[in-house]
């Protein structure tokens, strides 16, 4: 499906975060995105399988989660409407995803393949200096992750989870909040109860 203009305006102001991207060269990466829907709780992408595509939400929420030996899951991230998903090392490095991502609400995205956005890194030195920043960028948010989950105990974590995503918290079952803490959902109604005695 071909993306409306409203998508690709949102795609193209979510890529000025990082970058801005010359009227000159924006057709060159406007072409490359094409368009679904899908209903939630629809697999975008399951672990152990190769792909080559990453997906840009306009409308909706998506999760990204992994399941152990033992059935459990955990959630490793939430992605908003502006936001970008992916198993970026299924192309990178030629390996199967090694998590799954979900739609958790109606969804409408834009895709395109890393192959063709990689080809045009290569073709133009500003989307390579694109490139760079975001994978920066991510580089940084996972340092971010790590040290949230090393560092902070259960109650900080949430209440940094309250600070990036202030919104989500009415739009998550409290188990998905939980799963993504590392912590159960009685203990984050918990963490809740004693917030609000204190308020």
């Amino acid at each position: 499906m071909k993306p409306d203009p409203r998508q690709l305006r949102s795609l193209r102001q979510a890529l000025a975060f990082w970058h801005p991207i010359p009227d000159a060269l924006w057709p060159d990466v406007a072409r490359l995105f094409s368009a679904t829907e899908m209903e939630a709780a629809k697999p975008v992408v399951s672990a152990g399988e190769h792909t080559d595509v990453f997906y840009f939400v306009t409308e909706g929420l998506l999760r990204i989660y992994y399941i152990d030996r033992d059935g459990r899951e955990t959630n490793k991230s939430f992605i908003d409407a502006g936001g970008f998903a992916g198993a970026f090392s299924s192309y990178s490095v030629l390996e199967p995803s090694p998590f799954h991502i979900q739609t958790l609400e109606p969804c409408r995205l834009l895709y395109a393949r890393w192959e063709d956005m990689d080809n045009l890194y290569q073709t133009h030195p500003t989307l390579e200096r694109l490139g760079r920043r975001i994978a920066e960028w991510l580089l940084v948010k996972k340092v971010n992750r790590e040290r949230e989950l090393l560092e902070l105990d259960a109650t900080e974590r949430y209440q940094a989870f309250l600070t990036a995503h202030p919104t989500l918290v009415k739009r998550l079952p409290n188990y998905h909040i939980a799963s993504y803490l590392g912590i159960t959902d009685v203990s984050l109604s918990r963490i809740r109860q004693k917030m609000k005695a204190r308020t």
